[in-house]
């Protein structure tokens, strides 16, 4: 399932006004020294993390922070090889277990796939009707029930055994009127619904979704609209006389487009914008539409759109999109290099730089660094090497630089995984490549072994034509 792990972690958009203290306290001697960074996700499209609390675990073990909250959040906490999360309800105390520590491993530190496991978090001194007990315990029968099940509910469509585990979901916290768990519990059954279907008709998304309010901040109901959303436009057929869904992307049209979810597949405007926006974000990304046309239809949401929340999520996506796309500035760095001395992004202004990602006790790295010396030489007028070494002993990695005579510069950036977000690193080495002024060329560059000198200097050629031109006028 799309973006199943991920999902289990959502949460709201967070909002100040009108909201109530959340305490969060612990033990836990393992962690001492750590900093604790208490996350949400404000945008579940993006998956955009916001920081909403920080604190440091004393050297007895002792950490204690609080936030507000005006409505349900679902907190994360980034434990090293772990994730840990839990519910936040407005107004109480919460004196969390953190599970035992577990760091990554280099090979998982490195790895473009790996994924911290999940834990729901203990809350300690709590009853059986706590939020999270009772999540938790929807959560188990509901995986368990469904893998029994799934056949028959999926491929011989079986309403016996999707009411059977609607049955088990309705027994679960029945006197806990929480308006957070009803509506978990009623997405949960529509996901089924959903399956017993076995497609996203939009009689089921009326059925659904259309009735209701967008609920941002129930991961359940993200489950739902993650199961029908995906591809949806793709389904919908076009009537005589009407343009067809590529094309009204293709004109940016997000008017027309939301009028045809609304009026033709009946759809409320905020689901019909939360599909849309659901879909033109996988769209630009697996180029199943313009990618021009796409980025206007969101520019247009940024202010169009029904409410404010898809306004700000609408925002969040046309960022995201942007982020790194040719012409944006570079995000800017300030790490130390061979010889202690700090360097950021701007000293390099007046050449290119083919800024890199490396570790360099990986065979796959070293190997590139041997093709980075007929770049060294053939373009040392124009084009700055920067490479940003993850390794954890920055001495380890200037050693071995000294000891092949590389030259070219070499930044210690073995404490910055936000700077690794931040460039969307996914695997080592890649490769960004940026122009004199500081903006983005290509944020996925070639690598030296993928023809990367012949593409440099026919960029070198382009440029050079141009200031002739310039010069001619």
């Amino acid at each position: 399932m799309k973006r199943f792990f991920l999902l289990l972690m959502l949460t709201g958009l967070y909002a100040g006004a009108g909201a109530s203290k959340v305490k969060v306290q612990g033990v836990a001697p393992e962690y001492a020294g750590t900093k604790l960074e208490f996350q949400y996700i404000d945008n579940p499209i993006t998956q955009h993390y916001r920081t909403i609390a920080t604190c440091l675990v004393s050297a007895s073990g002792n950490f204690e922070t609080e936030f507000e909250a005006d409505s349900t959040l679902l907190i994360n906490i980034s434990l090293d090889a772990n994730n840990g999360f839990f519910y936040a309800e407005p107004g109480k105390t919460y004196q969390i277990l953190l599970p035992p520590l577990r760091k990554k491993t280099i090979r998982e530190q490195r790895s473009p796939f790996f994924r911290p496991s999940l834990v729901h978090l203990n809350i300690l001194h709590s009853d059986s009707l706590e939020l999270n007990n009772l999540i938790a315990t929807l959560d188990s029968t509901f995986s368990s029930s469904l893998q029994k099940n799934l056949n028959a509910i999926f491929q011989n469509h079986s309403r016996v055994h999707a009411q059977m585990i609607d049955s088990l979901i309705d027994h679960i916290g029945r006197s806990n009127t929480t308006p957070f768990l009803k509506d978990y519990k009623q997405y949960k059954k529509a996901y089924i619904g959903c399956m017993l279907q076995s497609q996203a008709t939009s009689g089921n998304i009326r059925r659904f979704l259309s009735q209701n309010s967008v609920l941002i901040n129930n991961p359940a109901y993200l489950e739902v609209i993650d199961l029908l959303s995906r591809e949806y436009l793709r389904s919908i057929s076009t009537k005589r006389g009407d343009k067809p869904i590529e094309q009204l992307i293709g004109e940016g049209d997000f008017t027309a487009l939301r009028d045809r979810l609304t009026g033709q597949q009946g759809f409320s405007q905020e689901v019909a914008e939360l599909f849309l926006l659901q879909n033109l974000y996988d769209g630009y990304y697996s180029k199943d539409y313009s990618t021009e046309g796409i980025l206007r239809v969101i520019e247009s949401m940024t202010t169009k759109s029904s409410s404010p929340l898809l306004c700000k999520l609408s925002q969040g996506v046309y960022q995201k999109i942007i982020w790194l796309s040719a012409g944006s500035p570079a995000p800017s760095f300030s790490l130390t290099d061979q010889s202690g001395k700090l360097r950021t992004l701007a000293d390099f202004k007046g050449k290119f730089v083919y800024l890199n990602f490396v570790a360099t006790d990986d065979y796959s790295c070293q190997e590139h660094f041997k093709a980075f010396l007929p770049l060294s030489a053939n373009f040392a007028k124009d084009l700055a090497i920067v490479s940003l070494a993850i390794d954890a002993d920055f001495s380890k990695a200037n050693n071995f630089f000294h000891s092949k005579n590389y030259s070219w510069t070499l930044l210690n950036a073995a404490d910055s995984s936000e700077l690794l977000k931040i460039y969307n690193v996914k695997s080592f080495p890649q490769y960004v490549l940026i122009d004199r002024e500081g903006k983005i060329v290509n944020s996925q560059a070639l690598s030296p072994y993928e023809d990367f000198q012949s593409q440099f200097s026919s960029l070198l050629q382009t440029e050079h034509i141009k200031q002739l031109r310039e010069q001619s006028k």
